[in-house]
């Protein structure tokens, strides 16, 4: 690294440091936006003002309803009106394109197992205690402290498409992100500001939905030996021998 490299990244490290306490500030705001499923939209809009102070063209993507309707998509929770993934881009169509991506949905708190109000963010050993403040709101606020630093100080080193993306729902079904990237949010890398004490990770554990078709015959569960004629009824215990049919007017009974 050149000298000239090495006076500009500690350049970015002081920037980063002038700017941590109004990052801290925008974690606090951001957790006490309750971001349970259903209700993220107060985040949200959050996280959009904040990509538009830091100069990114920012947008609303809807989550089409249809979107749980086939594989992958998950089992929808509630409706997706009004819940949008937000987005923002800086030269936007340069290429090479990185983008930074988190979840802005969080699990609901148990109240009783907080010493205080877990949407009342609080400093407690110089850390911000709060839901979602470790996963993954604060990466939110550290991605985008970074991206500050380097806006102001290292303007060339993001020369590409940067984005950022802040999706709904990873904690239950993906569809956030399977919306987003259905909508054409890619990109060559991506980074996930996941909590991992700082560790590098290149893989993750996944999902994979699976539909199975079976063909076969009815049987009662307790008796799974005695086979039943859909539409027929069968009376427990009148099976006589494994793989022998209940007679269609025994009526305690209907499978199929």
């Amino acid at each position: 690294m050149s000298a000239a490299n090495s006076v500009s990244w500690a350049d970015v490290d002081a920037a980063i440091a002038a700017e941590a306490e109004r990052a801290v500030e925008f974690l606090a705001r951001l957790v006490a936006a309750e971001s349970t499923v259903g209700r993220e939209a107060a985040a949200q809009e959050i996280v959009a003002g904040e990509l538009a102070r830091l100069g990114f063209d920012v947008e609303q993507l809807p989550v089409p309803e249809e979107i749980a309707a086939v594989a992958p998509g998950g089992v929808a929770q509630v409706s997706y009106a009004g819940r949008p993934n937000v987005a923002g881009w800086l030269n936007r169509g340069a290429r090479p394109s990185l983008l930074p991506s988190g979840h802005v949905d969080v699990v609901p708190a148990q109240a009783s197992l907080w010493s205080a109000d877990p949407y009342q963010p609080r400093i407690e050993d110089g850390w911000l205690v709060g839901r979602g403040a470790g996963d993954m709101k604060g990466g939110f606020a550290m991605g985008l402290l970074a991206l500050a630093a380097l806006r102001d100080r290292m303007p060339d080193a993001r020369a590409g498409e940067l984005g950022f993306v802040s999706v709904i729902e990873e904690e239950c079904t993906g569809n956030g992100t399977l919306a987003a990237a259905n909508a054409g949010v890619l990109a060559d890398a991506v980074v996930l500001p996941e909590p991992t004490d700082l560790d590098l990770m290149v893989g993750g554990i996944g999902i994979l939905w699976v539909e199975i078709t079976l063909t076969g015959v009815s049987a009662l569960r307790s008796q799974p030996a005695c086979c039943c004629r859909p539409g027929s009824c069968c009376r427990p215990g009148s099976c006589r021998r494994p793989g022998s049919c209940c007679r269609p007017a025994s009526r305690s009974l209907c499978v199929g």
